[in-house]
């Protein structure tokens, strides 16, 4: 695979800010969509695919 550090520095900061996201969710038993966790962390959501998906944690 062939990717830049700075690339791969962009990719566990987005994956820290998620797992951060992911965890505090858990901590404090909220229902949460894949899309609203994507507005939390500020990625761009897919209008396309509504997400279904409800996450418990």
């Amino acid at each position: 695979m062939n990717i830049s550090y700075e690339e791969l520095a962009e990719l566990l900061r987005k994956a820290t800010l998620l797992d951060t996201v992911i965890n505090y969710l858990k901590a404090k038993g909220i229902y949460a969509t894949a899309n609203d966790i994507l507005a939390i962390v500020g990625e761009p959501i897919d209008e396309k695919e509504e997400s279904k998906n409800v996450f418990h944690f």
